[in-house]
């Protein structure tokens, strides 16, 4: 499966940081839609690569499992960035204020690797 349009350059950096390997993929589904390739994951139709926040429940719960761990990327932060507070439209603050709530209750957030349940 393949979620389009790709994320990044579909290159992964080799463990030791030395290098990076390309691979180029040959997906027999293409999906648009973050959901449905999750879905269709769960269903056994293929691997994914998914942001740890939108598989964090599957993973503790069997759903899915990762692979190739050794190849994943460094953690990003997540950052909420606007450009002032002077006169910010109130559906924007609501929209942060939700959006800091919701995010401050992912537990993968606050830490730096998922461990299975």
């Amino acid at each position: 499966m393949h979620l389009t349009p790709p994320a990044g350059n579909g290159g992964q950096s080799e463990p030791d940081g030395k290098r990076e390997r390309v691979i180029n993929l040959a997906p027999r589904l293409l999906i648009n839609d973050v959901e449905a390739v999750l879905d269709a994951a769960r269903a056994g139709h293929g691997v994914v690569r998914a942001l740890s926040y939108q598989v964090v429940n599957d993973i503790a719960e069997g759903r899915l499992v990762r692979l190739l761990e050794a190849f994943e990327p460094p953690p990003l932060p997540v950052q909420l960035v606007v450009s002032g507070t002077r006169y910010m439209p109130a559906r924007l603050r609501l929209f942060l204020d939700y959006a800091t709530g919701e995010l401050g209750k992912l537990a993968v957030i606050h830490e730096r690797e998922i461990q299975p349940g």
